[in-house]
């Protein structure tokens, strides 16, 4: 949270919905301005820069640019964020504290403000390489073991675990090297040092960002070179999906368009105990002069949250506790349309909320005992 505001992330398949759904993106701008705090990952803006398109290039950064125009920060790319952690941890591990560390990416966000990032065909077909490479580098590496652990399951006729979070208790009961030997792997790398056990073990504890990580690098061992093919778990998200999981941390809310990073960074948050919720986009989900009516998903639910982007506004704004009966307004000056929107509580909190979206046609979006109801009407604001 930053004050009262709720922290939300995108992933770039996130920011690509947007530009796709133009239609519905004025609602969206206008409902992250209204009641959330917007953080950029450095990653996205490496994936948006790759872009090859030029024109859709701008346009994305224009929808950025537009984001930024409400509360709203970038956080370093994956590499350069976890880079910072490590070296203040081992400045000092004992004063250490993973939410005093600066990764703010103040640069990038003077890039999205200037459209720096639009012009430069050089740098979007080198970083379009280099993406490619790491993703290429990624899968290589976690899937260089697989002949070697399947003759030893073969050996001692055992079955290869049948979820990710088996495998992981099997390596916990064990006391066995892997998970610290990767973050050995990282931290040395980063610190330039060769740190103990110990070290990197009290690490992992108290730095969630890294903790993240460390999961989603076993989440890409277990899922290359361990599981059964034909019926072990699957998570198939890619690299750069998986070094997303560095921004559970520093946000309350992720969104993607991506179901299968959705499946992953939900099942990582979950075992690097971080309260951070992942929401996938639903691509299906329309809205048309009739309306439509959508069950929200359930708080603290472990299923796949799958909402359009009006219930994954809607479920953002929802306040927490009981909501507060005067009406709330503001203008969208960037869009120029209005937001009207009214709150009101009952016993049990059980809240009725409305928000009116455009000026003068608009849509009526309401929400009683967690039930979506959309439809047009004239906002009279």
């Amino acid at each position: 949270m930053i004050g009262h505001l709720p922290i939300i992330s995108f992933d770039t398949s996130a920011h690509n919905r947007l530009l796709r759904d133009s239609s519905r993106s004025e609602a969206v701008l206008a409902g992250i301005k209204s009641g959330l705090f917007f953080r950029f990952a450095g990653l996205s803006i490496e994936e948006l820069v790759a872009t090859p398109d030029p024109t859709i290039r701008a346009a994305l950064f224009t929808y950025c640019a537009r984001l930024q125009h409400g509360p709203s920060d970038c956080l370093y790319p994956q590499n350069e964020l976890i880079r910072l952690l490590i070296v203040d941890h081992f400045r000092n591990a004992s004063a250490f504290n993973w939410t005093t560390v600066d990764v703010r990416g103040r640069e990038y966000e003077d890039a999205i403000r200037s459209r720096a990032f639009v012009s430069d065909q050089q740098l979007t077909t080198a970083q379009g390489q280099d993406l490619k490479g790491r993703k290429t580098g990624y899968k290589q590496t976690f899937s260089k073991p697989r002949l070697h652990i399947q003759e030893i399951f073969e050996k001692h006729q055992e079955a290869p675990p049948a979820t990710l979070r088996e495998a992981i208790s099997r390596l916990q009961s064990a006391d066995a090297a892997l998970i610290w030997t990767i973050g050995k792997w990282v931290y040395d790398r980063g610190a330039e040092t060769d740190a103990s056990k110990d070290t990197i073990t009290q690490f992992i504890e108290v730095c969630p960002p890294f903790r993240a990580l460390i999961y989603a690098m076993l989440m890409s061992w277990y899922n290359f070179s361990v599981r059964d093919p034909n019926v072990g778990e699957r998570f198939n998200a890619g690299g750069n999906d998986q070094f997303m999981s560095i921004y559970l941390s520093y946000c309350d809310k992720f969104v993607t368009a991506d179901d299968e990073q959705e499946k992953s960074l939900r099942e990582i948050a979950f075992l690097a105990s971080l309260e951070t919720r992942t929401y996938l986009i639903n691509a299906s989900s329309a809205i048309g002069s009739r309306g439509i009516t959508s069950e929200l998903p359930s708080i603290g639910s472990n299923r796949t949250r799958h909402v359009s982007w009006f219930s994954w506004i809607l479920v953002s704004l929802l306040p927490l506790s009981c909501p507060k009966s005067e009406p709330y307004r503001q203008a969208d000056g960037v869009a120029r349309s209005a937001v009207n929107s009214k709150l009101r509580g009952s016993a049990g909190c059980h809240a009725g909320f409305q928000v009116v979206l455009g000026f003068p046609e608009a849509l009526v979006v309401q929400i009683v005992d967690r039930n979506i109801e959309v439809h047009a009407t004239t906002n009279s604001l």
